[in-house]
């Protein structure tokens, strides 16, 4: 059937546009979906036209305005349903950058009703978010840079979290971290926008109703602010140290990929300033409390038998290849300070961060030879250097 469909993909596209145009279907809509997903190649040169008719067709679904008088419902539905066959589009032509420029001024338009209030101070389509943030995402991930239209959706996508979003933060994260990552000196260039991802952070870190994702979500986007600016983090990091510190004494995370993110965000910190992370520690008086904490969890784990019946143990925290080198980095960062410079407590303590760091490195040693030899013990470390602690679900919720 394809290679007879195939030909006459753009007349059946037509025939639908001009039928949801009578119909808010979200039948309609879906079988376009997979349309552009079954013939990619097909669809690619005429992903302007689609992309402007799918935007158009979604305001008007979303208004609930469709002209033979369909349900409201139906017309959400369809909406949503040219969201996710917009994302589709997208995701066919990621390997061709260069069709995303001529694709932005739809898009941005359609992101924009998403994200910011109407006349009434209202965010009218608030129950598109999670389908327009799909779309943000692949924007500033697959185009060749991030336009200034682009930086455009920046702000509004900050305050709808601060409104009304914060369950969102998650799906919010992917674009911030592409705007970041991606075009770090136009991120840079405006000095509200670090203000506000801070703002971000600190609202996840201090409210009583974030959950340990919500946190995860938070040091994800900690990290990567950290690590691309660090030229330009003296600023904050005594803030996210504080923020930390604070968030361990009061409500420490439990759940084990919760609790390895905040000692990430921590260990980033230290990679680009370690006096500055380890100065502010001491004048919270947290410096004993925190690396004790931090060394507990880097040894915590699981007995378990390794394939050859040797003891192992199963880490509870730090379990990926990628967890273990920014801690084994950010530790190792305090061995270049002079030791005159570091504080009492962590100049007594230096011979076990050195074996935090051994623990590391020989866990990473471990992942590479179970990896090499197509072993499925890449998160177990010998009994030998392994210390006794409690294992914890790794969900979290």
């Amino acid at each position: 059937v394809a290679h007879i469909v195939a030909p006459l993909i753009v007349q059946i596209m037509e025939e639908i546009f001009k039928l949801m145009d009578q119909v808010g279907s979200d039948e309609l809509v879906a079988t376009l979906d997979v349309i552009i997903e079954c013939f990619p190649g097909q669809v690619s040169p005429y992903a302007q036209g689609v992309c402007v008719r799918l935007a158009d067709s979604f305001v008007r679904l979303a208004q609930g305005c469709d002209e033979d008088g369909a349900s409201e419902e139906n017309s959400s539905l369809a909406a949503s349903q040219c969201c996710s066959a917009i994302a589709t589009l997208l995701d066919s032509i990621k390997g061709q950058p260069h069709v995303f420029t001529s694709l932005e001024e739809p898009l941005v338009g359609l992101l924009t009703q998403v994200l910011t209030v109407d006349a009434s101070g209202d965010y009218a389509y608030s129950e598109y978010l999670e389908d327009a943030l799909d779309i943000h995402t692949y924007l500033t991930y697959y185009s060749p840079t991030i336009s200034t239209a682009l930086w455009t959706l920046f702000q509004p996508l900050a305050q709808s979290f601060f409104d009304w979003a914060v369950d969102y933060l998650p799906n919010i994260n992917m674009p911030l971290i592409n705007y970041i990552s991606r075009d770090t000196p136009g991120f840079l260039s405006v000095p509200t926008r670090t203000e506000v991802i801070f703002r971000i952070i600190s609202k996840v870190f201090e409210a009583d109703f974030s959950s340990d994702s919500d946190l995860v979500a938070a040091c994800q986007l900690a990290q990567v602010w950290v690590l691309s600016c660090a030229a330009h983090m003296d600023k904050y990091i005594p803030g996210i140290i504080l923020l930390i510190v604070r968030r361990l004494q009061t409500r420490a995370p439990k759940r084990p990929r919760a609790r390895t993110a905040v000692f990430k965000v921590c260990a980033a910190c230290l990679l680009v300033n370690s006096p500055l992370v380890l100065l502010t520690l001491e004048a919270q008086q947290a410096t004993d409390k925190l690396f004790q904490l931090w060394f507990h969890d880097i040894v915590a784990g699981e007995p378990s038998t390794g394939p050859s019946g040797v003891p192992e143990f199963t880490r509870t925290y730090f379990k990926h290849a990628a967890d273990k080198k920014l801690c084994c980095i950010g530790l190792s960062a305090i061995l270049g300070v002079p030791p005159e410079s570091l504080p009492a407590s962590v100049r007594n303590g230096l011979g076990y961060m050195v074996a935090a760091i051994l623990t590391f490195l020989f866990d990473l040693d471990r992942l590479i030879f179970n990896a090499q030899n197509g072993k499925d013990g890449g998160e177990t470390a010998t009994a030998a250097t392994a210390g006794q602690g409690g294992g914890e679900d790794d969900d979290v919720s």
